[in-house]
């Protein structure tokens, strides 16, 4: 039988009422019984907590909603904190911070100038430039910006006439070159393109027959 019976009662291993009511010559504890007793004394010793530290507990230890008196400062970080310690540790949280200057509080607190600022700008920001894998450039320079994002030269470039960008070019021209008559060099004019009348030096005439009459500075345009 187990010296103690998991709720905290130590059972002893041996009643001596029998022995001592017996009367003589039978009322002797025979030495096997009181060595059984003794050792069951020993095991149920062995699991109990020396008050001098000498052993330590091997599992949790349900205290039962009671408290723990007179418990020393907490000085390591695995140190049991008592109230006192807390106190002086979190009171300060609890009160707002109201104990101290808004600066002290911000050094307790590990804040820095930012912390003060209503915006932040280009004069007071001074951090590592963010990687593009984390959603940045990687780059505190345009130029570099646009390596690391792998741009080409065009997107410097604004869109339209005039800005450097040919995309909207055919053979080196824009649109509007191909719109102007005075540009022509091959290819027929559809008859619709020549109106028959003046053009202030003469008569401007389209037809399939040969020039017939006329006056100076008159055009004559035949097709076949």
């Amino acid at each position: 039988m187990a010296p103690w019976n998991g709720s905290g009662t130590f059972n002893r291993n041996q009643d001596f009422t029998d022995d001592r009511d017996a009367g003589a010559p039978d009322n002797v504890i025979s030495a096997t019984k009181m060595d059984d007793e003794f050792d069951n004394f020993k095991t149920g010793l062995n699991v109990a907590l020396t008050k001098d530290g000498q052993n330590s507990p091997t599992a949790d230890i349900n205290f039962n909603n009671r408290k723990i008196l007179a418990l020393g400062d907490a000085t390591l970080a695995t140190d049991a904190l008592n109230r006192q310690t807390g106190d002086g540790r979190y009171a300060q949280i609890a009160n707002n911070l109201s104990d101290v200057t808004a600066a002290t509080a911000r050094t307790n607190l590990g804040l820095g100038s930012l912390a003060t600022l209503s915006s932040v700008n280009d004069g007071n920001w001074s951090g590592t430039d963010l990687a593009v894998a984390n959603g940045g450039t990687g780059a505190s320079d345009a130029v570099t910006a646009r390596t690391n994002l792998g741009l080409g030269t065009a997107a410097t470039h604004d869109e339209g006439t005039g800005n450097g960008l040919d995309a909207d070019l055919l053979d080196g021209q824009e649109g509007s070159y191909y719109q102007d008559a005075s540009n022509l060099n091959a290819g027929t004019i559809p008859e619709a393109r020549f109106a028959s009348n003046s053009n202030g030096d003469g008569l401007r005439t389209v037809s399939t027959s040969a020039p017939s009459g006329g006056s100076n500075g008159d055009i004559w345009y035949r097709y076949e």
